[in-house]
């Protein structure tokens, strides 16, 4: 049965788009504000259309929304509503025009909502591959014409087309072997005859496209020099919303479609979250440069995601996700701390660039260590909340290799981040450093009363979560 009603958010959305296509053809003068306004209202109309509008469907085997799919968009929207605001800052410091972020994210928005819903494989795919060559054009926003940043982004480029293409390719195979492209009939596929060659081969081939999106080791090694080379807006775009939104793709395609052969998948899926784990740890104490560092973090914290996902049940879903958004509300907080690395005018990323930076802005010190304190997971902060369930869930699984690669790769990434510390609040200060924002202040005092005031009482946050996910 048709109901149109269920594509109201996606409606506002493209609305918006054209709204900002239209003012920036027509109004001759646009200051980086004018489309930050048009966006953020844009996405707070569709995210009320979503919280209102989330049980109706549109053809229901195609297009879907449950309390499980809105609870997922609600938080790539507020991880959006988020970045949008901090990335005002550098556009307003750069006096640069704002339209190609802001629309581009609004399309990558409106890709990743689509991709939530779609129960029907070649939408699932097809809105993925806009959003993946979407996410190459915002990689160019305003890059500077240094030919080493160029190159990261050209060689991302190919490597996105393969893999896209890979996705396409196993789509369209899994498609013609089940006779439809609605999930239920690729999991009556699968159901049939779990060992299916083919059908795993095709699986897989879809499978290692979404990770490659993730930036889950191997597919890794475009993130670092790419997400380094972009301008601290994009790099913090690509470092946060992008993740949760693909992960809650690839749990509805492993739930919705591959369960019954998700056995097969589980040797090859362990090996990958370790190496994550070890790569990602490994590689922060290799870097000095601050955004990589927190790339190779990023990659650290896939590797858990992944690890705890190979049960594939509904404790391992909720544990992943409240380890991912933990980790994601303090990932959001570093890069909202880069904003306030600044001297003369220029956006510092080196990490002995902002030596002695505690003796002069102690507050943004003080915001950095408190979100590394609740990215490894330690006590008091929230993070210790998210670290303790994804280990109780992996106790309960007996996977006591992922645990001690978890545990190492802790132990590392503490090392890592001790480096930071002792630059920040031991070394002798290089620099003068620019004033900041009241505005960047005022953005990390909310993240970290989130990150404290949760944890005060988890349980009804935990609760709500649960309920939401169906447990």
């Amino acid at each position: 049965m048709l109901n149109f009603m269920a594509l109201i958010p996606e409606t506002l959305l493209s609305a918006t788009l054209v709204l900002m296509l239209l003012t920036f053809w027509l109004r001759d003068k646009n200051t980086p504000k004018t489309f930050y306004t048009i966006a953020k209202w844009g996405v707070l109309a569709a995210l009320i259309a979503e919280v209102v509008l989330y049980n109706q469907s549109l053809l229901r085997e195609n297009y879907i929304n449950n309390s499980q799919i809105m609870l997922f968009k609600v938080i790539v929207y507020l991880l959006l509503l988020g970045n949008m605001h901090i990335s005002l800052k550098w556009f307003l410091s750069e006096d640069k025009s704002s339209f190609r972020f802001y629309f581009t994210v609004l399309l990558l928005q409106l890709c990743w909502v689509a991709a939530l819903s779609a129960v029907n494989l070649l939408v699932f795919v097809a809105v993925l591959m806009v959003g993946l060559a979407a996410a190459y054009w915002l990689l160019g926003t305003h890059i500077q014409d240094d030919e080493e940043e160029l190159n990261e982004i050209r060689r991302f480029r190919w490597v996105a087309l393969l893999y896209g293409g890979i996705g396409i390719i196993g789509a369209w195979w899994l498609g013609a072997l089940s006779g439809g492209f609605q999930f239920a009939d690729i999991r009556a596929l699968v159901t049939e005859n779990p060992q299916n060659v083919e059908a795993f081969a095709a699986a897989a081939m879809v499978m290692v496209s979404l990770l490659f999106m993730l930036g889950v080791a191997p597919f890794h090694f475009w993130m670092a020099g790419v997400l380094s080379a972009a301008i601290l807006p994009v790099s913090g775009y690509l470092s946060v919303v992008p993740l949760f939104a693909i992960y809650a793709c690839l749990i509805n395609l492993m739930t919705e479609a591959l369960e019954p052969m998700f056995a097969l998948f589980i040797p090859v899926l362990k090996v990958f979250a370790v190496i994550s784990i070890l790569i990602g740890a490994i590689g922060a104490n290799n870097e000095n440069n601050l955004r990589k560092l927190f790339v190779f973090s990023r990659l650290f914290v896939i590797g858990i995601v992944l690890a705890v996902l190979v049960g594939l049940s509904e404790t391992a879903e909720f544990s992943g996700f409240v380890f991912l958004l933990v980790s994601m509300l303090a990932m959001a907080g570093i890069y909202t701390v880069f904003y306030g690395f600044k001297s003369k005018g220029e956006y510092l990323s080196n990490m002995q660039d902002v030596a002695g930076i505690a003796e002069s802005k102690p507050y943004i010190a003080a915001a950095m260590l408190m979100f590394m304190t609740s990215l490894l997971g330690f006590p008091p902060l929230l993070g210790f909340v998210g670290m303790l369930i994804v280990l109780d869930d992996l106790v309960s699984v007996h996977q006591y290799g992922i645990i001690l690669a978890v545990m190492l790769g802790i132990l590392m990434m503490a090392s890592a981040y001790l480096r930071v510390i002792k630059v920040m609040y031991f070394d002798e200060k290089q620099r003068s450093f620019d004033r900041v924002d009241r505005g960047i202040y005022m953005i990390l005092l909310t993240d970290v009363v989130i990150i404290v005031a949760l944890l005060v009482s988890p349980k009804e946050l935990l609760g709500a979560i649960a309920a939401m996910l169906r447990l």
